[in-house]
């Protein structure tokens, strides 16, 4: 899919998406939670979408509507489960361990570089329960106790080991170690562990995991997503104003930061019930910003620091080489082919503000990078051309149809 964009200022309102983050806690807590869970909100990704699939191959009933989620909690294991992960590293992380804590021989597919991606510290975590067969499947069952996991690469690993935790009979102890990173999401698995009635102490680097009892809360709603919402938020920063509906302002979605950040822009940022509406800044000012914990909004940053006038720092930039793209390497070559310099100084990336111009952008099929380049794009001056802008379906299908209706109809040119 190519996409074709020409500057506007947004002038609108959009509903967000929902957190997949959240939705796919929740699908995979209730797959092992008593009785029936009914899930709203849980939206089409491609990434719901294959957590979906993996529970039903964990033996859950599923019935979904492509909004809605209904999941009966397993009753009868499978012999072998065949998991597939799509491009998705959070089920890659999670579904494992889990996999793992019920005793399921399995195999699994991963799609695009998520085969690439970091795994080695969590199969070091369960060493002593998960092996491998000559063929590629795996099969064992841990049970409660301690874990030791690297946290300085990914929180998933640690999101993993607590649901884990949460289907093993008995008290479990995560232990970790290194720099942990992405705190806020270990937040957001802990108050979905909670939902579902499991009791977690945090200690220092030591969660203590009360597991054996999952208990369905019977009826759930996802709040919206804020790492889509922020680049409709960023856009109306720079220019126009935008109002984003859905969002839960006392999320644990470390994405929320977005709104600290672009006050210190200069924006004019609005905060009413669930609504967030953002007028653009009259003095772009320049951001200095760690994404340690918010690394999904890495590349909104960048494209509101090539709007600033002057020289922005985003900080702790070394993990983009490791997600769905090396988004390090996209973020310089987006900013490059716009006319804006940057430079990656140690683990910073220096940004130097200017005139944006349009140019030809290309995904890599990565949702976060073509969403990026779009908000880039409607802030330059010229026409830009988008390719391969299909990857919004992992996380944002409607992101396009959203833009035009925040304001950028006759502007936003879709070629499917």
């Amino acid at each position: 899919m190519k996409v074709t964009i020409t500057p506007f200022a947004p002038k609108g309102e959009i509903t967000a998406p929902p957190s997949k983050s959240v939705a796919m806690r929740y699908i995979l807590l209730a797959a092992v939670a008593d009785g029936k869970t009914i899930i709203e909100n849980v939206g089409d990704s491609a990434d719901v979408v294959a957590a979906i699939g993996c529970v039903k191959s964990l033996g859950a009933s599923v019935d979904y509507d492509g909004q809605s989620v209904t999941v009966r909690g397993i009753k009868t294991l499978p012999q072998i489960a065949e998991f597939d992960f799509g491009e998705c590293g959070f089920l890659l992380r999670t579904v494992i361990p889990l996999a793992n804590a019920l005793g399921v021989k399995f195999s699994y597919r991963a799609g695009g570089n998520l085969s690439s991606r970091p795994v080695k510290p969590l199969f070091n975590a369960l060493s002593e329960s998960l092996f491998k067969t000559e063929n590629g499947e795996y099969y064992g069952k841990a049970t409660a106790g301690k874990f030791v996991i690297d946290g300085s690469q990914s929180s998933q690993f640690i999101s993993g080991l607590l649901i884990a935790a949460a289907a093993m009979k008995g008290v479990s102890r995560i232990k970790i170690t290194g720099e942990k990173v992405s705190d806020g999401y270990i937040e957001t698995t802990l108050a979905a562990l909670k939902t579902f009635g499991v009791k977690t102490e945090k200690r220092g680097d030591e969660i203590t995991v009360y597991g054996g009892k999952i208990v369905s809360p019977k009826r759930l709603v996802c709040e919206g997503d804020c790492s889509s919402a922020a680049y409709f938020l960023a856009l109306g920063a720079i220019k126009g104003s935008v109002t984003v509906k859905g969002l839960n302002v006392n999320s644990k979605q470390p994405d929320k930061a977005i709104t600290d950040i672009l006050t210190s822009y200069g924006a004019n940022v609005k905060i009413s019930g669930d609504e967030i509406t953002v007028e653009a800044a009259k003095i772009k000012k320049p951001v200095s910003v760690s994404v340690k914990d918010c690394p999904d909004l890495a590349q909104t940053i960048a494209v509101l620091a090539a709007n600033a006038d002057g020289e922005s720092v985003i900080k702790d930039v070394g993990r983009l080489k490791i997600k769905e793209s090396d988004r390090l390497k996209a973020i310089i070559k987006t900013l490059e082919a716009a006319g804006i310099k940057s430079e990656s100084v140690g683990d910073d990336l220096h940004i130097f503000g200017g005139a944006v111009k349009g140019g030809t952008f290309y995904g890599g099929n990565d949702h976060r990078t073509v969403m990026s380049q779009a908000i880039l794009a409607a802030t330059a001056d010229g026409e830009s051309v988008i390719a391969g802008a299909e990857a919004v379906k992992k996380s944002f299908p409607s992101f396009f149809e959203n833009l035009i209706k925040a304001g950028g109809s006759g502007n936003v040119r879709i070629s499917r």
